[in-house]
């Protein structure tokens, strides 16, 4: 049996901006909130930490040892964004 450190990330690719950018876009689909993203290079974001220039995940060898295929990450964004609304409306 396969063994290791395994990525599970959802596929397809994004940055930090679209990722809110999509949270936002489907909070105001279902009536919540919105707010306008915008995007800024890295090094205008001082920051103490050295960021790597990629920290794409990658969920290959799980699929590759296992089979699991990771849904689009956008499914996940809306499944969790769907359920804190519900969470908050109550």
């Amino acid at each position: 049996m396969p063994w290791g450190i395994y990525q599970a990330a959802g596929r397809g690719r994004t940055s930090w901006c679209g990722l809110v950018r999509a949270i936002f876009e489907i909070s105001a689909t279902l009536d919540g909130s919105h707010v306008t993203v915008n995007p800024i290079k890295t090094i205008e974001h001082l920051t103490l930490a050295v960021r790597p220039s990629s920290s794409r995940l990658n969920s290959e060898k799980l699929k590759k040892d296992y089979g699991i295929i990771m849904s689009h990450w956008r499914t996940g964004i809306i499944e969790c964004v769907r359920t804190l609304m519900r969470k908050n409306a109550s």
